[in-house]
């Protein structure tokens, strides 16, 4: 398997080509591409947060892929039959592939033809081996596949030795150049996916291109991580159902659903990757995040700094109405009305207000400061309110007595001052 990795520091700002590649097979089986992306917070999208959710931030990663197959280098093996009994034997030529088990069944194939040079009707080593695609007795310069020797001139007379078979591992009765593995293709329906539904998934149109119908034996679903909502599932049949999360728990965001082919001649596979986007279902809920009052035990003549969040969490816009509070008795700090909210996943969804409260003229004791946000309509009004509790103290006897030495102190400063003034302004005349 291949894997090409690309992490950078930021992946949000990642852009552009990943990647062009371009290598060959050199053994048996397909090499699928595998693309997969990580991101910063999963548990947004998804209550498992599995790898295969593609997204940064809010922001999808398109990757549907078509991974479908690799042509593999190994071609079917080709053996001379000295004794014509169909089967491998010990001692007998491979012309060319890998030397199969003694006792593999061997075939016939009409387009397995060679060069005749002594003209004897015999193929023997050394003399050009040709599949004759066009099937019409003569070499085609890059149409016919050279299969051992040197290619000869083009229209060069081919002829057919009865025991020059070969090994058909994919049981399709003729000679293949390479083995293919399969193609996986899929859609699903509906195409407008919402949290806690059922989809269905056919595979159906998957195919092997070097094998008959049905050329596919297994089908393998990756919807995400394990458990209820999420897993892999193996079918022998095309078609399958998911649930995108319980009713109660649904998931959204984007998916990324992954289907796996296994084909029946080589046990070979080919992949299929699309991304699925699953929508929250629409509804109405605003929130009042938090509320402040601090100090909470302010003196007389203390100010008081309140600060109130307001979300969206709906995926709605809103018009809201705010009122702020305090008492006993009852005293409105703010009342607005109509006043507009983006819906969640805006920058500008949240709003935070802040208040002065001055508890100069107010009397000792608790006061409840009361924050309520409402809107027409609400998905869950258990939200709405907050209260904070502050208690006004009087100012302490030793503030008082330290406002008096204070007071003091300054006076005795200013008589001190005072004097020496005076005495400054009696020495001239002495003199």
């Amino acid at each position: 398997m291949l894997v090409v990795i690309n992490a950078p520091g930021n992946n949000s700002a990642a852009s552009g080509i990943l990647a062009h590649v371009l290598f060959k097979v050199q053994a048996v089986g397909v090499s699928p591409i595998a693309l997969a992306a990580g991101m910063n917070n999963p548990s947004t999208f998804a209550a498992d947060g599995a790898w295969t959710r593609l997204v940064i931030g809010n922001t999808p990663i398109d990757t549907t892929t078509t991974d479908g197959y690799f042509k593999n280098d190994i071609r079917e093996t080709v053996v001379y039959d000295s004794n014509n009994n169909d089967l491998f034997d010990t001692g007998e030529t491979v012309i060319a592939g890998n030397t199969p088990p003694v006792g593999t069944a061997l075939k016939a194939d009409l387009n397995l033809t060679f060069v005749d040079l002594n003209s004897n009707g015999l193929w023997e080593s050394g003399e050009t081996v040709v599949y004759d695609s066009g099937h019409n007795g003569v070499f085609d310069t890059g149409k016919d596949v050279v299969l051992v020797g040197s290619a000869p001139v083009n229209q060069t007379a081919l002829v057919r030795d009865p025991k020059v078979k070969y090994v058909d591992s994919n049981s399709n009765n003729h000679w293949d150049d390479s083995r293919l593995g399969p193609v996986a293709l899929f859609t699903y329906s509906p195409l407008v996916l919402q949290a806690g539904a059922t989809a269905t998934f056919d595979a159906t149109t998957s195919y092997d291109p070097d094998t008959p119908p049905p050329g596919i034996a297994n089908y393998v679903w990756d919807f995400g991580a394990g458990g209820a909502q999420g897993g892999g599932v193996s079918s022998q049949t095309a078609t399958v159902t998911h649930s995108f999360g319980a009713t109660q728990s649904p998931l959204t965001g984007n998916f990324s659903i992954r289907l796996t082919v296994v084909d029946r001649d080589n046990n070979f596979t080919g992949t299929k990757t699309q991304r699925v986007y699953v929508a929250q279902i629409p509804f109405h809920d605003i929130q009042l995040a938090s509320l402040t009052a601090l100090p909470s035990a302010p003196h007389v003549g203390d100010k008081v700094a309140i600060t109130a969040v307001i979300k969206d969490l709906g995926t709605f816009d809103e018009q809201y109405n705010f009122t702020l509070t305090y008492g006993p008795p009852t005293t409105t700090i703010d009342s607005k009305t109509n006043q507009l909210i983006p819906k969640s996943g805006t920058t500008s969804s949240t709003i935070s207000l802040t208040y002065t409260l001055d508890t100069a003229g107010l009397a000792t004791g608790a006061y409840e400061v009361d924050a309520s946000v409402a809107i027409p309509v609400d998905s869950n009004l258990s939200n709405n309110m907050q209260r904070q509790v502050i208690t006004i103290i009087a100012q302490s006897s030793s503030q008082y007595v330290y406002l008096l030495v204070g007071a003091v102190v300054v006076a005795a400063a200013i008589v001190t001052v005072g004097l020496f003034l005076r005495k400054r302004r009696r020495r001239p005349e002495q003199e």
